[in-house]
């Protein structure tokens, strides 16, 4: 198992501090961890002020960000909280950021990666192993349930499945995308999940 990333604790998470490249470069030992061990895909979530705030008012959001293996300092009011709260200076690491770099290593890795609800970029040798939309017809942000549906939950599931790629990106959106990565996610044959 890679070694535990330094991290500091705010709002009763523990967010990563280190640079993005040593972020990166340890979600691909998890990578290679999970799929040499057998154990459940890592998680890779994203703390912003909002989703602070979130878990600070709800324990099931607060829960499900504490499943996390890699809990990156995703905007600039996470970053200062830390230096405020706990005296420690990080710099903040979009998951949106944190995906090409990724991106680079799975190439350079032979990795393969499975696009979840975001638009593949152009990476000349990256393998993609298979890749889902994440269009929502009308009314589904105010049905939650038809996310979850059976049917929803097992088509890509399946396809992810069949796939079988080392590295899966979810952007269906905060916290919907945690949710299905918790829920569903850490069921499928995969190396590691990251929401962007």
């Amino acid at each position: 198992m890679p070694s535990k990333p330094r991290t500091t604790r705010l709002f009763h998470q523990d967010v990563i501090i280190q640079p993005m490249e040593q972020i990166a470069d340890h979600c691909i030992d998890l990578v290679e961890t999970c799929r040499s061990t057998g154990r459940r895909p890592a998680l890779v979530f994203a703390m912003n002020p909002e989703k602070s705030m979130q878990s600070h008012r709800d324990p099931v959001i607060r829960q499900l960000l504490q499943q996390s293996d890699v809990l990156i300092p995703d905007g600039i009011g996470t970053c200062i909280g830390a230096r405020v709260l706990n005296g420690v200076r990080i710099r903040r690491v979009p998951g949106s950021e944190l995906m090409p770099e990724l991106c680079t290593r799975a190439e350079r890795e032979g990795l393969s990666i499975y696009l979840y609800g975001a638009s593949p970029e152009s990476w000349p040798r990256l393998r993609i192993a298979g890749a889902s939309h994440g269009f929502m017809p009308p009314g589904t942000l105010d049905d939650l349930s038809r996310l979850y549906s059976p049917e929803a939950a097992d088509t890509v599931a399946a396809r992810i499945a069949a796939a079988r790629p080392d590295i899966v990106f979810v952007g269906l959106g905060s916290p919907r995308q945690e949710r299905w990565m918790a829920d569903i996610g850490t069921h499928l044959p995969v190396g590691l999940f990251q929401g962007v």
